[in-house]
């Protein structure tokens, strides 16, 4: 069973583990090298807990690097549940409603202040600010950008109707790139080294992510195949790897992939390599991003996650305020791949989608059987016949990694 997500965790634990996160980064930025007796003795009084304790809290954050790392299991409370009272959710609720969803666009930390300034003049204690973004997560991304103005986000975040649709699951996948809203960190010095760029490809008749790929070099040829590889084939053992247990059934070639003009896809590479696995490539009209509506409003929603971790950028520079990313940030690139792959099988696909009415999974297991299972016959060749002749010689000779990552099912991060 996988840990749970932050909106499944008792509010009470989340706050204090908020409060624990804050202060073991804290004091693991004053210090460095070997620490103290007295000083771990002082972090312990701070976190209320022995100094067996505040060792393993460390130890559990170095490893984990997010606050869901530190939430205490306690038995007896049903997975899912909130235990935030009537009187605290209603003032959130009206807030949010009154406030923030306005054509003047408050950032999330105005809000905060409203939230908590209502609670503390109703005599109540206020949330934590991570229980109040949660609850703006629960709000439709298109609905959200629709009341505050956000013509921009509505703009690529609305499918153009009539003009893309799909029967059956693999018809057609839609692929596309973003820079991710955090920074991450390096695994041996656990300095902040830059965004990483995601790449994610999308069934557009189940809305099931079939697919993708997290690195620090910009988008091109090579991120998308290997994106492509992770979409097509089974994730059994890239699952197993990274320690999920979360089902996540796709595999095989899509009939059509359905992408932007981007040069990567534009290249005479991509377009032999999908001629070679028998894949129709579907461009968007130019100037017209909403054809990608169903890809684009994934990667908002995706994005909106990242906005709960230690060193996001938040979407704009409103909403960030100042907070501080670089210093803030605490991931690996391999721990926030785990993170978004948790949050796609876990939630993700297991939640009812508001333009189906169902949860992913369960289109995608309704018409499981009616899916004609198409599978490149030679994994070793598929890759590679996305990139030039000079590419390929060149990513396997500066990187061997990536053809270990053909044989084990395993993006290299």
């Amino acid at each position: 069973m996988t840990d749970p997500f932050p909106e499944e965790v008792d509010e009470a634990l989340w706050d204090e583990a908020c409060r624990r996160a804050d202060a073991i980064r804290g004091f693991l930025m004053r210090r460095s090298g070997k620490v103290a007796a007295g000083d771990m003795a002082l972090l312990a009084a701070e976190l209320e807990v022995s100094r067996a304790t505040a060792f393993r809290l460390i130890k559990l954050f170095r490893n984990g690097g997010t606050v869901m790392s530190l939430v205490e299991r306690k038995p007896g409370r049903p997975d899912g549940s909130r235990v935030l009272d009537d009187k605290r959710e209603e003032i959130i609720r009206t807030t949010i409603n009154r406030y923030y969803l306005n054509k003047n666009r408050p950032g999330i930390s105005q809000l905060v202040r409203d939230v908590q300034t209502g609670c503390v003049s109703a005599g109540l204690k206020p949330p934590h600010r991570r229980t109040i973004e949660t609850r703006l997560e629960d709000i439709d991304l298109t609905k959200r950008a629709k009341r505050r103005g956000e013509t921009e986000i509505v703009k690529r975040t609305t499918a153009v109707p009539g003009m893309l649709a799909a029967s059956r699951p693999l018809q057609i996948v839609q692929v596309d790139h973003t820079k991710a809203d955090i920074f991450v960190v390096d695994e041996e010095t656990r300095l902040p080294i830059g965004r990483p760029w995601l790449t994610l490809a999308m069934d557009v008749c189940s809305r099931m992510v079939t697919g993708f790929y997290l690195t620090m070099e910009a988008p091109s040829r090579l991120s998308t195949g290997l994106c492509l590889l992770h979409s097509v084939f089974d994730k059994s053992p890239w699952l197993r790897e990274r320690e999920i247990t979360e089902p996540w059934p796709v595999a095989g070639l899509p009939e059509t992939l359905h992408v932007d003009n981007g040069s990567d896809f534009r290249s005479r590479a991509f377009k032999r390599g999908c001629e070679d696995a028998g894949i129709a490539i579907d461009w968007r009209p130019p100037g017209e991003p909403r054809f990608g509506g169903h890809i684009e409003r994934l990667i908002g929603t995706q994005m909106g996650k990242l906005h709960l971790l230690p060193g996001t950028t938040f979407s704009n520079a409103q909403e960030l305020g100042e907070y501080d990313s670089k210093r803030h940030s605490a991931l690996t690139l391999r721990e926030l791949e785990r993170y978004i792959a948790l949050d796609i099988v876990g939630t993700y696909h297991q939640s009812i989608h508001s333009s189906l009415g169902r949860p992913p999974i369960a289109v995608w297991r309704e018409h499981e059987g009616e899916i004609p299972l198409r599978l490149p016959q030679d994994r070793m060749r598929f890759w590679p016949t996305f990139l030039p002749e000079q590419e390929r010689h060149t990513a396997a000779n500066r990187d061997p990694s990536l053809w270990t990552a053909l044989l084990v099912g395993s993006p290299k991060c």
